[in-house]
């Protein structure tokens, strides 16, 4: 649209056909020797209104992002070195998390924005469960400082998740920033994790948000919603351009996102941008052990053995900070 302020998601739909054709030039997919199939989608995207009982929920990006050559982009992932969860039980069955502490988040905060930022990163996520209320406004905070003479700037910032209360429910909600803190949009997971034998108390989503930018689509996704392996490739399917992918788990959680993002990559070319931190309960174990894992697109060992992968150098232990590159 020529004035984003207007924009509907509604004006991309076409009377009687539940879907929208929306305008997003991918030269690149024909480089990738994806022709026959995508011939007729280059300078549009074709995308269901409806998967199943799932409304999807277009949300347009400001910020201009060139043309739809390949491109290389910088991803930020952060994960947090002295974080100890707090689950609090919640009946029988379900927990919720009602605290995170940490003794040096605030400062790794302000160090994770100043990297991404120096780095030129198009990308900063943090993972699933880190981020209550507190340390988003920090977030919020430190990316808001003087944006516009900053040495960069960060068009897409995952700010992580957290077990917070919404219309009477409580649900695991991801906020999506752009440049400077501003607030785009959120994304609330669909799939509840188990964790020491009882299952989060969130009540699902019924809504996927699709990040409209002018030359891919981007969805963000909540851990078991992305690596899950009962249910279809939901993004595969969608045929987006970038899932973000911000989660918690242990070294087999890793494996699983690995498996569903070459199925991404083989399909669509599309890259998956994981930053995962490892649940610790006690300050003894999370010292022993490793803080978080993080990949951006399928790296070579996806099919190898669960060992093979961590020592590739491709999905590895994160400091506060790690770069990652990626070509699409």
């Amino acid at each position: 649209p020529e004035d984003p302020t207007r924009w509907e998601s509604g004006l991309w739909k076409p009377d009687g056909y539940p879907c929208f054709v929306v305008p997003v030039q991918r030269d690149y997919r024909l480089k990738d020797r994806k022709e026959a199939e995508y011939r007729a989608t280059r300078f549009h995207a074709l995308v269901p209104a409806h998967v199943g009982d799932l409304d999807v929920d277009l949300i347009l990006h400001g910020d201009s992002t060139g043309g739809g050559e390949p491109q290389t982009w910088e991803y930020g992932a952060a994960v947090f070195d002295d974080v100890i969860l707090t689950p609090n039980e919640i009946g029988e069955d379900e927990f919720l998390l009602t605290a995170a502490p940490g003794k040096s988040v605030e400062a790794a905060i302000e160090e994770q924005v100043q990297s991404a930022l120096i780095d030129g990163c198009e990308v900063l996520a943090w993972p699933e469960l880190t981020v209550p209320l507190d340390r988003l406004a920090k977030i919020k905070e430190v990316l808001g400082r003087d944006p516009l003479t900053s040495p960069g700037r960060i068009p897409l910032v995952v700010a992580g998740s957290w077990h917070i209360e919404d219309d009477g429910a409580h649900v695991n909600r991801c906020e999506i920033l752009q440049a400077g803190g501003l607030p785009l949009t959120h994304c609330d997971k669909r799939r509840r994790f188990e964790f020491q034998g009882r299952k989060e108390a969130i009540a699902p989503t019924q809504r996927i948000p699709l990040i409209v930018m002018d030359d891919r689509l981007v969805a963000i996704s909540i851990c078991l919603d992305f690596c899950d392996d009962r249910v279809p490739d939901l993004y595969a399917d969608l045929g987006v351009d970038l899932v973000i992918v911000p989660s918690m788990g242990e070294e087999v959680t890793t494996e699983g996102h690995l498996r569903h993002a070459a199925v991404l990559q083989s399909r669509h070319g599309a890259v998956t941008f994981l930053v995962q931190q490892h649940p610790y309960l006690s300050l003894a174990k999370q010292r022993a052990g490793n803080r978080g894992y993080s990949f951006a697109s399928p790296p070579p060992g996806a099919t190898k053995s669960k060992g093979e992968i961590l020592r590739s150098g491709d999905a590895v232990q994160n400091g506060r900070y790690r770069k990652l590159t990626a070509r699409r």
